[in-house]
């Protein structure tokens, strides 16, 4: 994708958005609004060094956040249900085909593939057009899922309360422990149901 930057259209139609993405990748410093007293204003006053990144990985590629968001995981749930109130489910063409190739994939090596829905905030499934949103999703996905032996969907929802969670979709650390161990059970009982 970055040495041509390929798919761009696919993924990105504005052609603003889609320069700021290119300016982002390899001019860093020009593309971030920052000026250099910024930079400079912010390692003295928040002990930080700008030439190292606020996010750490670790060695296995996790990144924990701690800090739970309750008035933005409440605020970001009123942007999905405001979006799917006014728009029906529709899996995107680039999407699409990256399913199939998974699909493909999975078939041609006899891999197991799960497809999963990420951890959700528990307040948005109260409302009736985010429930009707997303089972118009559950049922595409298990379609998907049905054309192949190797390909398996898990249509539960594991929903959160707003304390563990950063933002509508994505956990603190105790909450991504949870879902994870949560996970594991459900693929368990996938290779149960299949034995």
């Amino acid at each position: 994708f970055w040495k041509g930057f390929s798919a761009t259209e696919n993924l990105v139609w504005n052609r603003k958005i889609q320069r700021d993405i290119l300016l982002e990748r390899y001019v860093p410093i020009y593309s971030q609004n920052k000026t250099l007293g910024g930079i400079i204003q912010d390692t003295l006053l928040n002990f930080r060094n700008p030439f190292q990144s606020d996010w750490k990985l670790d060695s296995n590629g996790y990144l924990p956040a701690f800090e739970a968001k309750p008035e933005f995981v409440v605020a970001d749930a009123d942007n999905h249900i405001k979006f799917v109130s006014e728009n029906e489910y529709a899996l995107s063409d680039i999407n699409q085909e990256a399913m199939a190739e998974i699909q493909r994939l999975a078939d041609e090596y006899g891999i197991n593939v799960y497809i999963v829905l990420g951890p959700q905030y528990e307040g948005m499934n109260a409302d009736q057009n985010f429930r009707e949103y997303l089972n118009s999703e559950i049922e595409q996905l298990s379609e998907f899922a049905s054309q192949s032996d190797y390909v398996h969907f898990i249509t539960d929802v594991k929903t959160f309360p707003a304390d563990q969670m950063q933002n509508a979709d994505h956990l603190i650390d105790m909450g991504a422990k949870e879902y994870t161990k949560w996970l594991v059970e459900k693929i368990r009982e996938c290779l149960t149901y299949r034995t």
